[in-house]
Protein backbone atom coordinates (compact mmCIF):
# COMPACT_ATOMS: atom_id res chain seq x y z
CA UNK A 1 0.00 0.00 0.00
CA UNK A 2 1.63 3.50 -0.79
CA UNK A 3 2.39 5.80 2.01
CA UNK A 4 0.20 8.53 2.21
CA UNK A 5 2.67 12.22 2.48
CA UNK A 6 1.41 15.42 3.65
CA UNK A 7 2.19 18.20 1.86
CA UNK A 8 1.84 21.24 2.88
CA UNK A 9 3.34 24.93 1.52
CA UNK A 10 4.60 25.51 5.03
CA UNK A 11 7.15 22.45 4.97
CA UNK A 12 7.64 22.99 1.31
CA UNK A 13 9.34 26.81 1.60
CA UNK A 14 12.60 27.99 0.46
CA UNK A 15 14.35 30.02 2.81
CA UNK A 16 16.07 31.92 0.42
CA UNK A 17 12.50 32.35 -1.30
CA UNK A 18 11.35 33.12 2.21
CA UNK A 19 13.49 35.60 2.83
CA UNK A 20 13.49 37.47 -0.94
CA UNK A 21 9.73 37.64 -0.24
CA UNK A 22 9.98 39.41 3.10
CA UNK A 23 12.56 41.48 1.71
CA UNK A 24 10.56 42.76 -1.13
CA UNK A 25 7.30 43.37 0.94
CA UNK A 26 8.92 44.74 4.29
CA UNK A 27 12.77 45.00 3.94
CA UNK A 28 13.70 48.80 3.52
CA UNK A 29 10.37 50.05 5.60
CA UNK A 30 11.27 47.55 8.14
CA UNK A 31 14.80 48.63 8.58
CA UNK A 32 13.69 52.03 8.86
CA UNK A 33 11.20 51.42 11.49
CA UNK A 34 14.01 49.65 13.56
CA UNK A 35 15.99 52.52 13.14
CA UNK A 36 13.01 54.40 15.12
CA UNK A 37 13.06 54.67 19.38
CA UNK A 38 10.79 52.76 21.12
CA UNK A 39 7.27 54.21 21.67
CA UNK A 40 6.86 53.31 24.89
CA UNK A 41 10.36 53.89 26.71
CA UNK A 42 12.38 55.57 23.70
CA UNK A 43 14.95 52.67 23.91
CA UNK A 44 17.28 51.66 20.59
CA UNK A 45 17.53 49.30 18.80
CA UNK A 46 14.38 48.35 18.21
CA UNK A 47 12.09 45.78 16.47
CA UNK A 48 9.34 46.18 13.90
CA UNK A 49 6.49 45.20 15.47
CA UNK A 50 3.34 44.31 13.85
CA UNK A 51 0.07 45.90 15.12
CA UNK A 52 -1.67 43.28 12.91
CA UNK A 53 -0.08 39.59 12.26
CA UNK A 54 1.28 38.78 9.07
CA UNK A 55 -0.95 35.32 9.56
CA UNK A 56 -4.18 37.81 10.42
CA UNK A 57 -3.33 39.96 6.72
CA UNK A 58 -1.41 42.53 7.91
CA UNK A 59 1.33 44.48 6.10
CA UNK A 60 3.98 46.61 6.15
CA UNK A 61 1.72 49.31 6.98
CA UNK A 62 1.21 48.00 10.61
CA UNK A 63 4.38 47.89 11.68
CA UNK A 64 5.35 50.39 14.44
CA UNK A 65 9.35 50.39 16.97
CA UNK A 66 9.41 48.76 19.80
CA UNK A 67 12.36 47.58 21.92
CA UNK A 68 12.63 43.66 22.33
CA UNK A 69 11.19 43.73 25.56
CA UNK A 70 8.35 45.75 24.85
CA UNK A 71 7.64 43.65 21.66
CA UNK A 72 8.22 40.03 23.74
CA UNK A 73 5.54 41.82 26.17
CA UNK A 74 2.75 43.04 23.35
CA UNK A 75 3.30 38.93 22.20
CA UNK A 76 2.48 37.46 25.69
CA UNK A 77 -0.39 40.17 26.90
CA UNK A 78 -1.92 41.14 23.62
CA UNK A 79 -2.10 44.19 21.94
CA UNK A 80 -5.47 45.20 23.43
CA UNK A 81 -3.98 44.91 27.31
CA UNK A 82 -0.55 46.24 25.52
CA UNK A 83 -2.30 49.61 24.47
CA UNK A 84 -4.33 49.86 27.94
CA UNK A 85 -1.05 49.60 29.83
CA UNK A 86 0.80 52.20 28.28
CA UNK A 87 -2.07 54.30 27.05
CA UNK A 88 -1.15 54.05 23.45
CA UNK A 89 -3.19 53.56 20.19
CA UNK A 90 -0.73 51.27 17.90
CA UNK A 91 -3.25 51.34 14.86
CA UNK A 92 -3.08 54.77 14.62
CA UNK A 93 0.85 55.02 15.61
CA UNK A 94 0.94 52.45 12.81
CA UNK A 95 -0.81 54.83 10.41
CA UNK A 96 1.30 57.95 11.61
CA UNK A 97 4.06 55.51 10.60
CA UNK A 98 3.04 54.81 6.90
CA UNK A 99 2.04 58.51 6.01
CA UNK A 100 5.83 59.83 7.05
CA UNK A 101 7.28 56.95 5.61
CA UNK A 102 4.98 57.51 2.30
CA UNK A 103 5.60 61.15 2.43
CA UNK A 104 9.87 60.23 2.87
CA UNK A 105 9.57 57.98 -0.47
CA UNK A 106 7.37 60.79 -2.34
CA UNK A 107 10.39 63.47 -1.75
CA UNK A 108 12.94 60.55 -2.79
CA UNK A 109 11.02 59.98 -6.26
CA UNK A 110 10.88 63.64 -6.55
CA UNK A 111 14.57 64.55 -6.24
Amino acid sequence: MAELQRRSFLHAVNPERKAKLYERNYGEKADWIRSLPCLVCGARPCDAAHVKSRGAGGTSADLVPLCHAHHMEQHAIGVCTFEARYDVDLTLEAHDFHSQWESQWEREAAA
